[in-house]
C-alpha cells in the first residue's frame, strides 16, 4: 500500500504524531516494524515525514526498514512523477549527512 502524503504541513497533525511516537510505546514499535503505520494513521507532508525521519536518526532507531520504505516511495513517486527538482544548496543540519532537498512537482 502506498504511503498518504500531504500536499501542505499540518501542525495539529504533526504534533499528534509526533506526540502518539513520543509516548504509545505500542504505535512506535509498530511504526519501527512497519513504517508504513505511520501514514495510515496520520496524513503528514513530505517536510514532517522528513523531520521525524530525523527524529528518529538522533533517537538511535534502527533506520533499516524506515530507509528501504523511503527508498520504495522515491522510486514509485520517479516513476509517477514527470519532475524532480534536487537542491543540493539547501542543508539544515551540516552534521548528519543530509545535504539536499528533493522537491517532487506533480
Amino acid at each position: 500500500m502506498p504511503i498518504n502524503i500531504a500536499a501542505k504541513s499540518n501542525p495539529a497533525t504533526f504534533k499528534a504524531a509526533l506526540n502518539r511516537l513520543s509516548t504509545d510505546i505500542t504505535f512506535r514499535q509498530a511504526v519501527l516494524a512497519k513504517p508504513e503505520t505511520l501514514t495510515q494513521q496520520f496524513r503528514l507532508s513530505l517536510r514532517e515525514l522528513h523531520a521525524l525521519r530525523q527524529a528518529a536518526i538522533m533517537s538511535g532507531a534502527d533506520m533499516t526498514r524506515i530507509n528501504k520504505v523511503r527508498a520504495r516511495e522515491i522510486a514509485n513517486a520517479k516513476a509517477t512523477l514527470t519532475d524532480i527538482d534536487i537542491d543540493i544548496s539547501c542543508c539544515c543540519c551540516c552534521c548528519c549527512g543530509e545535504t539536499a532537498v528533493v522537491r517532487i512537482f506533480a
